[in-house]
């Protein structure tokens, strides 16, 4: 109909629009949104509108979580047919560097779960940006397509993976003849309880105003050892909170 010289609508379209008038549309969207858009009388679609508000994640996917389990453990998730987040394991610990691992996630701030190749195992590898930051004589840093890092980690060249600095075979690691509380002097290992380094579930395991921290007892000074770039299973200063190799935050 012509009204004041301009043609408005009077009626129903006549099929010569992208839709019919009144006609609403519903679409999926993106972690189980939906999102809908209604036709207009001149036959167009309008704008479409969030109606359900997304989740908090896509089906299938998979994630660690420390909530409820201290900075030294995490719990597996997995995301739901309802876009929601679900545990899938109990509290596990972090491994420590030198031990096998399956996937990323699983180690502790200071090293990452990567094939190494020398010894065919997958194993918590430490961070490392160059050769001084991994024992002497045993293992070289490597940047390798199979790491995420970007600083790199020590490999082991076929040595048993043990975190040992003064060169005795005893420290951290599967490949080590035993626990060593005092790393820098070759004519002593082993540890006692509440020593430096050695593994806690709570402080009151420590001694020495020693703090259990990423699950060893650590000297975690003013910042609690807290931050992603620094950890208290660094090579050459476990059981002290040191700044994580190459690490930015």
């Amino acid at each position: 109909m012509c009204t004041d010289g301009l043609w408005l609508p009077n009626g129903p379209c006549l099929d010569e629009g992208e839709c019919t008038a009144g006609e609403l549309e519903v679409r999926d969207a993106a972690m189980c949104a939906e999102e809908t858009r209604l036709c207009s009388a001149t036959c167009t679609w309008g704008i479409w509108n969030v109606t359900t508000a997304p989740g908090e994640c896509e089906p299938g996917m998979e994630r660690f979580d420390e909530a409820d389990c201290g900075d030294a453990a995490y719990r597996a998730q997995t995301c739901s047919a309802t876009c929601a987040w679900e545990n899938t394991s109990e509290c596990t610990r972090y491994l420590e560097p030198c031990q096998l691992c399956a996937r990323a996630g699983e180690c502790v701030r200071a090293a990452e779960c990567v094939y190494d190749d020398s010894s065919g195992d997958v194993v918590c590898l430490p961070l490392a940006t160059e050769d001084s930051d991994c024992p002497r004589g045993r293992s070289t840093v490597r940047f390798v397509a199979e790491s995420t890092a970007s600083e790199g980690v020590c490999y082991f060249l076929g040595n048993p993976c043990c975190l040992d600095v003064d060169v005795d075979r005893h420290g951290v690691g599967m490949g080590c003849l035993g626990p060593d509380c005092w790393d820098s002097d070759p004519d002593r290992t082993g540890c006692g309880a509440g020593d430096q380094g050695v593994t806690c579930s709570a402080t009151s395991e420590c001694g020495g105003g020693l703090v259990c921290a990423e699950g060893i007892c650590c000297e975690t000074g003013s910042t609690g050892c807290t931050g992603p770039c620094e950890s208290c299973h660094v090579f050459g200063s476990r059981g002290r909170c040191a700044p994580i190799p190459g690490c930015e935050p």
